[in-house]
Parts: structure tokens; C-alpha cells; sequence
């Protein structure tokens, strides 16, 4: 049974009124097929491979929702197949994953941290910091190039302007610090 057959049952069940397994239970392990072990609280026989995904196949597009292990679980059976089911809600989760048809994924950690198509590029800078540093460094530069031209022009008495000049030569392609243009709108954190 295939997800759009399973939501296809699960409508049909719930207009006719018919009860829909439910089984409540506390995650034993999860696994890195996106499945889980689950034993159920009523002593029942431990579920295996549960479901933490819609789709049985490899595709890892979706929702997927990595519960902890000993969450509590609610976990329903697809059908009336004990060995056909899907984890529905949990009490406490390890991960959300999310992966888009164009293959851009998102990852929420149990530590807070929020990887957006992976994490080689490490944390999202502070605008606001980065634009008071390179502002800070700005100044500076132009202090040390006010004090290179002062100090070059007192030794134009020495040289008739000649280390005055070349100073300001090699000074004469420095482009100012541009920070109107890094923050990117569509980004929100903190």
C-alpha cells in the first residue's frame, strides 16, 4: 500500500466511522533507515522497522520526524496489517528532516542548530556584528592611510614630494568597505 492508498484508507475509515488502530508505545531504537523499534505500553509484542516516513521507498523527500529513544509514540497501522504501520506523534524528538522535490534539506537538531543543505558552511553570521567590525576596520584603515599621508607629506621637504606622491599612488585603487549588501532578507535567525 502505497501513502496516497494509505491517506486514501484513512479518509475512508474516518467517514465511515470505523476505528483506526491506534497503539500507543515508547521508542526501544531508532534506526538509520528511517524506522523505529517500538514497544508498546500495554505489554504487547515490540513493533519492528515502524515507519518514520510516508513513503517505504529509499526517497528520503518529506517530512521525516526522528523521534528520541524512550519517546512516547503514538503509532498507527495502516490498515488492518500489524506489520504495515507509521509513527503519527511523539513526546519528544531528536530531529525533524525535511527534503524538498528540488533537494534542498533542512535539519533541525536536538541541539537547536537549524543545517540547511548540510552544515560544511558552518553558523549564519550576526549582521549587525559583522557590519560593526568591517565599519570598525574601515576607520582604522582610513586612520592609517591620514597618518601614512601626513607623514609622507612632512617628507616631502626632504624628497619634493616624491614618497608624498608614491604613497598616494599606491593607495589610490583602495575601494571602501561596502556594507549595504550583506544581509539576505529571505534569511531570518536569532
Amino acid at each position: 500500500m502505497n501513502f496516497e492508498q494509505a491517506y486514501n484508507a484513512l479518509v475512508n475509515a474516518i467517514k465511515r466511522n470505523v476505528a483506526i488502530p491506534v497503539i500507543v508505545g515508547e521508542v526501544t531504537t531508532v534506526n538509520s533507515n528511517f524506522t523505529c523499534d517500538i514497544t508498546p505500553v500495554d505489554g504487547g509484542p515490540v513493533y519492528h522497522d515502524i515507519r518514520l516516513k510516508a513513503s517505504v521507498d529509499a526517497d528520503e523527500k518529506g517530512l521525516i520526524i526522528i523521534p528520541s529513544v524512550g519517546a512516547s509514540v503514538i503509532l498507527v497501522r495502516i490498515g488492518h496489517d500489524e506489520n504495515n504501520a507509521y509513527v503519527l506523534a511523539a513526546s519528544k524528538i531528536d530531529r525533524y528532516f525535511i527534503k524538498t522535490e528540488s533537494g534542498i534539506t533542512l535539519e533541525l537538531t536536538s541541539s537547536g542548530e537549524l543545517h540547511i543543505n548540510g552544515n560544511a558552511f558552518k553558523g549564519v553570521l550576526k549582521h549587525d556584528d559583522v557590519k560593526h567590525a568591517l565599519d570598525t576596520l574601515q576607520q582604522s584603515v582610513n586612520l592609517i592611510v591620514g597618518a601614512g599621508q601626513a607623514a609622507f607629506q612632512a617628507l616631502s621637504v626632504l624628497d619634493g614630494g616624491a614618497s608624498a606622491s608614491a604613497f598616494n599612488a599606491g593607495i589610490s585603487a583602495r575601494q571602501p568597505i561596502v556594507t549595504n549588501n550583506l544581509q539576505n532578507p529571505k534569511v531570518k535567525h536569532g
